[in-house]
């Protein structure tokens, strides 16, 4: 909030500014979509149907501050510094707190082999690989890697590379295995593949170059992840959160109760992770919505459990949760983005930035579900949302001549 108001500052944008924003919004249906969304969202959560009452707000203030990174960029040709800081504070934070540790302290299991550096279970099963945090954080870093490109060209490389080592090494020390490192370069390929199309000359070398250093970066780590054992620290970490937040529970008065559905087998409810049980999630999800279709059944039915019965996906969980009310909206807002990118032509690099995020994150939810604990893929999809939102649309504010000038520039 911090970094909103002061940006907002910087760049002179008033509430003035953001009343024709809101009333202009007939001109960009996505943002009209978007505050539909939190609507129906905070519906459900007043009404008893879904979980912590404070995230609609807290949606619909991160969308408008990184929003204002696209305005502040597009008016002063700088970016905010408050927001290149709040960037690095939420990958930190939501992928190394909130969703690696909970769901690794559930699994003590894979938290075991991890900590021997052994995965022969893991080997069998897909959950035990993809299920447990990493592949957020590799799947969400495929998507902030390219903003680290686009904005090369405000800050120097070597600030740029040193968050991105930063990055590189807590989601290896909070991950630890092999899957999520092959599911990174899956997303750097694209990128690249993309970029081949739509870049040329020295931003296509910098891009291969940057790639080609990640990649090396993330088999070093892993090398030296596994040769001292960096894996058994998460043990002591997930220990100490497990305690910390059945404290929080009791003092709150929160009872957490395992949701197994009826005709759901058992072993669904410990892994679903084959191709034979995901299609039974998939269906399983299929067939609530059918029997709710309007409304759905909310998001209070999976508390305590989601991310071992939920429909491992973000498009049939929503179905089932919300139904066709909520779903509809979505799915709208995503065509409308989707077409919003193919418009883009600021440049080449900022297209190939955007469409590059806005697929891994596609892709990745049609796989896997953003509710739940998974809390980074959540902020990461409204991260995406505002970057594509209202790109590059400088009319709204003042001229650049009659802004105030950033702090630290000069007359030339």
């Amino acid at each position: 909030v911090f970094a909103a108001w002061r940006t907002a500052r910087r760049i002179g944008l008033t509430w003035r500014h953001v009343g024709t924003i809101l009333r202009t919004g007939g001109r960009r249906p996505e943002l009209v979509l978007f505050v539909l969304w939190i609507a129906v969202l905070g519906v459900h959560t007043l009404i008893g149907r879904g979980d912590n009452p404070h995230i609609p707000f807290g949606y619909f203030a991160f969308f408008f501050a990184v929003y204002l990174v696209d305005l502040y960029f597009a008016v002063t040709g700088r970016q905010s510094r408050q927001l290149r800081i709040l960037y690095l504070l939420i990958a930190v934070v939501a992928v190394a707190c909130f969703r690696g540790m909970f769901v690794l302290a559930a699994e003590p299991m894979v938290a075991r082999e991890m900590s021997t550096g052994s995965f022969p279970e893991a080997k069998r099963h897909l959950y035990h690989l993809l299920g447990v945090g990493g592949f957020e954080f590799f799947t969400g870093l495929g998507c902030v890697f390219p903003m680290l490109v686009y904005y090369r060209m405000t800050a120097s490389r070597r600030r740029t590379m040193t968050v991105l080592l930063v990055l590189v090494l807590l989601g290896l020390l909070f991950a630890g295995y092999t899957l999520a490192i092959v599911f990174t370069g899956l997303g750097l390929f694209v990128l690249l593949v993309y970029s081949f199309v739509r870049l040329r000359g020295p931003e296509l070398k910098a891009l291969i170059r940057i790639c080609l250093l990640l990649l090396l970066v993330i088999a070093l780590f892993l090398s030296l992840g596994h040769a001292f054992h960096l894996y058994q620290s998460q043990l002591y970490l997930m220990k100490i959160v497990d305690v910390a937040r059945i404290a929080a529970d009791r003092v709150l008065g929160i009872e957490l109760k395992v949701y197994s559905p009826p005709g759901l087998h058992e072993s669904l409810v410990e892994m679903g992770s084959s191709s034979e049980e995901r299609l039974e999630l998939y269906s399983r999800s299929i067939r609530t919505f059918l029997d709710h279709p309007l409304t759905g059944v909310g998001s209070r039915v999976n508390t305590g459990d989601f991310s071992q019965v939920g429909g491992h996906s973000t498009w049939l969980d929503y179905l089932a949760m919300y139904g066709l009310l909520w779903f509809a909206p979505f799915l709208l807002l995503y065509a409308l983005l989707f077409r919003r990118l193919h418009r883009m032509v600021v440049s080449r690099t900022e297209k190939a930035y955007r469409m590059t995020s806005f697929l891994v994150y596609t892709i990745y939810g049609l796989v896997n579900p953003v509710v739940a604990t998974a809390v980074f893929p959540v902020v990461l999809l409204f991260f995406i949302t505002g970057r594509v939102v209202l790109p590059g649309e400088a009319s709204l504010v003042p001229a650049p001549a009659a802004l105030p000038r950033p702090v630290g520039s000069s007359e030339k």
